[in-house]
């Protein structure tokens, strides 16, 4: 309230140090070069909303503890629970949780060793699909089957519509907590209303998501795409 109450020069200047004071801690970080645990934003659609804290703050101090090349860790239930102030059973659980997500993988080799935890791949992953200069329905067909072949589901379909001019197709695919898609690049509006007809007896969910740039001519499609990806999944959790 007090904030509230001030004159709106002082709030903007209050802002403006705010902005100024995180900008300069994010330089010093850089330069002294701290370690950190990336969490792409993957995690915020695929777990956040459900995972528990406790669950939440185990997995970010094994981020911390992991093996950067192998995420790998040994640390026990006592050692994890004596950090937080635990006991053994609750810091357990929280390893199941974990473990049900999928999001590690906890194995002990012989009874009188340490257990090894190991942080697993989860997110997004793209692969731009190679078809001539005009992608076909038949591409994504063969795509869908050659995936489901191989175990991976299709759980969405996704029309980046640049102004009714340049449409690409995004196709996602699960396989536990990994999401690949396949990206179609340069589809004419018949063939889309083709392609939506074929992937009926799929059971794929379509949608439809307004672009304000074109994908083809961008220096890094596949950055541009995840982008895209991610503002639609905030539009549709919002």
């Amino acid at each position: 309230m007090e904030f509230f109450l001030k004159e709106l020069s002082k709030k903007n200047k209050i802002f403006e140090e705010l902005r100024e004071e995180y900008g300069t801690w994010r330089n010093e970080l850089q330069e002294i070069n701290k370690p950190f645990f990336m969490i792409p934003s993957d995690f915020k659609h695929i777990f956040l909303r459900d995972i528990s804290g406790g669950a939440l703050k185990l997995f970010l101090f094994l981020g911390f503890h992991s093996k950067y090349n192998t995420g790998e860790s040994w640390y026990t239930l006592e050692q994890v629970g004596a950090f937080f102030k635990k006991d053994p059973r609750t810091i357990a659980n929280w390893f199941k949780e974990l473990e049900d997500k999928g999001l590690i993988f906890r194995g002990q080799k012989g009874f009188t060793m340490k257990a090894n935890t190991f942080l697993k791949p989860y997110g997004f992953s793209f692969d731009e699909m190679k078809t001539d200069l005009y992608s076909d329905f038949t591409h994504v067909l063969q795509d869908v089957e050659r995936s489901l072949s191989l175990d991976y589901k299709p759980v969405l379909g996704l029309l980046l519509n640049y102004s009714l001019k340049e449409y690409t197709f995004l196709l996602v695919y699960q396989k536990e907590n990994e999401f690949p898609c396949s990206c179609f690049y340069n589809f004419d509006e018949e063939t889309i209303r083709t392609l939506r007809a074929k992937l009926k007896k799929y059971n794929i969910p379509i949608d439809n998501f307004d672009i304000d740039s074109p994908i083809t001519s961008s220096n890094n499609k596949i950055q541009t795409i995840y982008n895209y990806l991610m503002k639609y999944l905030d539009e549709q959790s919002m």
